[in-house]
């Protein structure tokens, strides 16, 4: 869609893609058919390689995917280093109501708040509880249960077993199903802080489908977390090449820079994003926190207030408890506080956000008692431990690097 209005040549996409062919097409409905048109182009020279049409019922899109996917692949010879996947036979028509769910349930799951991630879930069990053999689905619920542990909108206990079961049944169906590795890896990397066995699970991934934005953003995060910083980027700014319309990629870039310190380039990161989509949740978080650290108080609290508010995660209200902290309101900061705490006794507050709000405050006794119970309940934040900047007043502290080697964290001083 990026090059869709634009009078560039093949060989001028092809050099901004850093790409050698092109697929051009287009779709029109024909009586009650969709006339899928696509061609395949060299763009150095700009030849036509191959051209096809599909014309197909209306009622199975996905199948038409398929279908062009594999003429395209027979066409140019590709020859596949992965033995043939098991779910690859499974051709068979999805009816039209469980391919509606599945396409909703991928929509629903980018949105930026946690209603939004819900609708996904439900939306994705009812794809499979009417084609039990699709799995795609399985693989797109696995991954909404990643992003709400994500967000501590679950506990870790609820989203984090739940997403790796549905991702090895999405794989038991099609074991060369990228997205499905990706949730894999991201369960053994967040929750299981299983190193190894993470990264050659996104390393598989990317060998199943190299331009899958999912897979490069979570891969991304991944070397984030262990300061590998160089190639954290690297991968970011290639999943943007793939995806340059995405929103949560753009929020993503933001929350990488504020992560390794540089927080004027965070802070016009978010802006872009959110110039792009004034709703986006993690765009105003980081935005909000990227201030704190400048010492831009007041930008910082209304940043932060509006990521509680577009989200709808009350937890959130740690950070703007932790803002206050740090710009010495500590009546403001101990009131929320006590919010959250008598929030914790009926619903899930993780212990992750009490103790930055700890941190702001120093009271370092407390902030580690908090990280404790973090480790204790495999809080996924812990894996960010090295990189968020809300710490570092922790660092020096022995319990710190005794904390980081237990999750098998490289330590600092």
């Amino acid at each position: 869609m990026q090059f869709k209005e634009r009078e560039e040549s093949a060989a001028q996409i092809g050099r901004t893609l850093k790409v050698d062919y092109l697929l051009s097409g287009s779709v029109r409905s024909v009586a009650g058919h969709l006339r899928v048109s696509a061609q395949l182009i060299r763009a150095r020279d700009e030849s036509l390689l191959w051209t096809s049409t599909y014309d197909q019922e209306a009622i199975d899109v996905l199948a038409i995917e398929r279908d062009v996917g594999h003429a395209i692949a027979n066409e140019v010879s590709l020859k596949l280093s992965v033995r043939q996947p098991r779910g690859a036979q499974h051709t068979g028509t999805l009816s039209p109501d469980a391919q509606n769910s599945y396409l909703k349930g991928r929509y629903y799951s980018t949105q930026e708040s946690t209603a939004g991630l819900n609708l996904a879930i439900a939306l994705f069990e009812e794809s499979i509880r009417l084609a039990r053999g699709f799995a795609p689905s399985y693989a797109g619920l696995a991954a909404a249960y990643v992003r709400l542990g994500h967000w501590l909108a679950l506990p870790p206990k609820q989203s984090f077993p739940q997403a790796k079961l549905v991702a090895l049944q999405a794989l038991d169906l099609d074991d060369a199903l990228a997205e499905a590795y990706t949730a894999l890896a991201d369960v053994l990397f967040l929750h299981e802080w299983s190193w190894n066995e993470a990264e050659s699970n996104y390393q598989r991934a990317l060998r199943l489908n190299p331009s899958s934005a999912q897979t490069l953003r979570s891969y991304a995060g991944f070397l984030l977390a262990t300061k590998r910083h160089g190639e954290s980027s690297m991968l970011t700014r290639r999943a943007q090449t793939t995806d340059p319309s995405s929103i949560y990629l753009s929020a993503f870039s933001a929350a990488q820079l504020y992560c390794t310190r540089q927080y004027a380039q965070s802070i016009e990161a978010a802006k872009r994003t959110l110039a792009t989509d004034p709703g986006c949740s993690t765009a105003h978080l980081f935005l909000g926190l990227a201030y704190v650290q400048i010492g831009c108080f007041e930008e910082a609290l209304r940043e932060l207030k509006e990521a509680v508010t577009s989200v709808g995660l009350k937890s959130r209200q740690a950070h703007v408890a932790y803002a206050l902290a740090v710009c010495g309101r500590v009546e403001q900061a101990e009131y929320i506080l006590r919010e959250l705490q008598e929030d914790s006794k009926s619903s899930y507050v993780s212990p992750w956000l009490f103790a930055t709000v700890y941190a702001g405050l120093g009271r370092k006794d407390q902030a580690f008692d908090c990280l404790e119970e973090c480790y204790r309940q495999r809080e996924h934040d812990l894996v960010f431990s090295n990189v968020w900047p809300q710490f570092d007043g922790l660092r020096s502290d022995s319990r710190w690097n005794n904390l980081m080697r237990r999750i098998r964290l490289p330590s600092t001083g």
